[in-house]
C-alpha cells in the first residue's frame, strides 16, 4: 500500500470513528519475520534493528522474537526463552507490544512502533496505536508453517504434506 492510499484509509478510519481527518500522515509499515529473533541463525540484535532502521519504518509487525524449541517440527514448536522485541524497540526508540496470548495465530509475535502503542485488541492479534490523536490498528499473524512449499518444492521433508513437482502444484 503507498502512502497516498494510506493517508486515505486513515482518514476514513478517523471519519468512521467520529474524529475529523486531520492533516495528512505518511506511515511506513513493514511485516518482518526475524525467525527466532535471529538466534537460529546467530544473528545479533543489531542485524535486525539495521534493517529495519534501512527500511524506514514507523510501525513493524514482527513475526518469530524468540527461539524456535526443541524438537521443532510442522506438528509441534514450542517457542522458548525471551523475546527480543524490547530489545529492539529499545535500540530504535520505539515502543513494543509482545503478543502473549495463546492464539494459533500468533508465534512469538509483536508490534513495535515509533508511536505509541494504547492497547491489544481482544484477541491480541493486533494493537491500536495513537498516530498524532488518530488510532491506527495494525495486526500481527503468523500463518501455519505446513506445508512449507519452498522445502516441498526442494523435496526437504517437513510435515506430512505430499511434495510439490512444479509451480502450478505450489500455486494450488
Amino acid at each position: 500500500m503507498n502512502a497516498k492510499v494510506l493517508a486515505v484509509a486513515l482518514g476514513v478510519l478517523a471519519a468512521a470513528s467520529g474524529n475529523a481527518p486531520a492533516a495528512e500522515t505518511s506511515l511506513t509499515m513493514m511485516a518482518f519475520n526475524i525467525w527466532g529473533g535471529g538466534g537460529n541463525a546467530g544473528k545479533p540484535v543489531d542485524e535486525t534493528v539495521a534493517a529495519i532502521r534501512a527500511a524506514g519504518a514507523d510501525i513493524v509487525a514482527i513475526s518469530e522474537t524468540r527461539l524456535e524449541g526443541d524438537p521443532c517440527t510442522a506438528d509441534v514448536c514450542t517457542p522458548r526463552g525471551e523475546s527480543v522485541a524490547p530489545k529492539i524497540a529499545a535500540a530504535l526508540g520505539f515502543h513494543y507490544y509482545d503478543q502473549t496470548m495463546a492464539n494459533p495465530a500468533i508465534w512469538a509475535n509483536a508490534v513495535i512502533s515509533r508511536y505509541p502503542i494504547v492497547k491489544p485488541t481482544a484477541d491480541d492479534l493486533g494493537v491500536a496505536i495513537d498516530v498524532k490523536g488518530r488510532s491506527v490498528y495494525v495486526f500481527c499473524v503468523n500463518l501455519d508453517d505446513a506445508p512449507y512449499q519452498p522445502y516441498q518444492l526442494l523435496n526437504i521433508e517437513y510435515g506430512a504434506a505430499p511434495f510439490l513437482k512444479t509451480a502450478d502444484e505450489a500455486i494450488k
